[in-house]
């Protein structure tokens, strides 16, 4: 049988490989959920915006209405 140099070395490589392809899964998917949650919070504060605009405008307290 040959042993074959450096082969704990080796074997040290790929347990250090392996655990960073985890962690770079990992760093990805956060940074996926936070660009995701960057995306929907603008659609959020337009979309309240919009809502308590309705809800003015429904009550008769617009701001077009007031200029009236």
């Amino acid at each position: 049988m040959e042993i074959q140099p450096n082969s704990h070395w080796n074997t040290f490589a790929h347990q250090e490989e392996v655990k960073t392809g985890k962690e770079t899964r990992e760093r990805l998917k956060s940074m996926s959920e936070l660009a995701q949650q960057n995306l929907e919070q603008p659609q959020q504060r337009q979309k309240s915006y919009y809502d308590q605009r309705t809800k003015l405008r429904e009550r008769g307290q617009g701001a077009g209405d007031a200029a009236k």
